[in-house]
């Protein structure tokens, strides 16, 4: 019993990694002359790792990197290293399918670097375990920094993966992987003593009631302007994705039927490609949209994207009127069940969804193909 409640521990510890989305892959991160930063405002710190980031073998992911839920005062942020190539892994994450054996590999070989919590209001770390329903360990938080409100602790569980301990991820990862997440581990623990820690930047904006205004392209290039996009129905739904983003993608067809059903309400769905920004990601959008069969319009980011969308988890859609304002706060996360039933609610003139958040949850907008806590889960279904 005692084992398997440890384990069920680990598993939901390696889900809090996840709980909101996706940030983009360690290599956009920014590249100095003595190292590589890895820069996480919402979580209140940036470490300089020592290594360039060419020169790793494995593939190293962040996780987190703010507050799993709006006003919770708690952030948190990490990194993980996977112990394949970087073809290998990209060639996985291409596949349709994705069959579990895949998925147990990609679990095995994935071994989390480091988990920094943060919370506010000269709270501790007994706070944030009560805030995760007690399913981490105390013994294993270190008070590293204060910031202002902030008090950061870095969290080592003795397993770094969710089958086992080190001496298991060392079997799991082969020699010359495990070598290298041991030095890493190890630099990263050495840097963490020069690290710059700061009160985190907010992950959520308080948007609701705000005007959404804007100019930018659609994927064909015409021209769109926000005031003319919004008049033209009652409510339309922006949903934020981008490429790289699994739960995104898979969302595409049920964004479409939704796109199709809400018409009758003079309602509809239009994207928001944020990476798009890059030719790039532009082509590969077009190829997946087409996959998907996706009709509805989507969108170029804006300069402004800023003014309403603080980054961090997505997808993230936000409900906006004929006069371009912002209905309620953004829903972050694929539900697309959920969209329809808040599109519903604003057309009776319901003020808010009921819904509550999802704070560890497998239907997190966390992308699967990316964090391999969820592969098992996901595993044989198209993404």
């Amino acid at each position: 019993m005692k084992y398997k409640k440890a384990l069920l521990g680990l598993f939901f510890f390696f889900l809090i990694f996840s709980v909101f989305s996706r940030s983009a892959p360690v290599h956009a991160e920014t590249a100095e002359d003595e190292g590589y930063m890895l820069d996480y405002p919402k979580a209140g710190f940036t470490i300089l790792l020592p290594v360039n980031a060419d020169d790793i073998q494995g593939v190293l992911e962040k996780t987190g990197g703010g507050e799993p839920e709006r006003g919770c005062g708690i952030t948190v942020g990490g990194l993980e290293y996977i112990a394949m190539s970087d073809a290998d892994y990209q060639a996985l994450n291409e596949k349709k399918v994705v069959m579990p054996w895949d998925a147990v590999n990609l679990i095995r070989k994935t071994g989390n670097l480091f988990t920094i919590y943060g919370i506010d209001g000269g709270r501790d770390f007994s706070d944030v375990n009560a805030y995760y329903e007690n399913i981490l360990h105390e013994e294993y938080a270190v008070e590293i920094a204060k910031a202002g409100e902030y008090t950061y602790y870095l969290y080592e569980h003795p397993y770094v993966t969710l089958f086992g301990d080190i001496e298991e991820y060392r079997d799991a990862a082969g020699t010359d992987f495990y070598e290298e997440y041991s030095r890493l581990r190890k630099l990263i623990r050495e840097a963490l003593e020069k690290s710059a820690f700061f009160p985190p930047l907010p992950t959520y904006l308080d948007t609701a009631g705000k005007i959404m205004s804007f100019e930018t392209t659609d994927m064909a290039g015409n021209p769109v302007d926000s005031g003319e996009l919004f008049g033209s129905h009652e409510i339309t739904i922006v949903n934020i994705w981008a490429t790289w983003c699994a739960p995104c993608i898979r969302e595409l067809p049920d964004l479409e039927r939704l796109n199709k059903r809400i018409a009758d309400y003079d309602c509809a769905v239009v994207g928001l490609l944020i990476d798009g920004d890059s030719a790039e990601a532009q082509e590969e959008a077009k190829a997946i949209l087409k996959r998907k069969n996706v009709t509805y319009e989507v969108l170029l980011p804006p300069a402004n994207i800023s003014d309403f969308f603080a980054g961090g988890a997505i997808p993230a859609t936000f409900f906006v009127n004929r006069s371009g304002e912002i209905i309620g706060d953004e829903i972050r996360g694929a539900y697309v069940e959920e969209y329809e039933k808040t599109l519903m609610a604003y057309l009776s003139g319901q003020p808010e969804s009921t819904r509550e958040p999802d704070v560890i949850s497998l239907g997190n907008p966390c992308d699967p193909t990316e964090t391999a806590k969820k592969w098992l889960h996901l595993s044989a279904l198209p993404l």
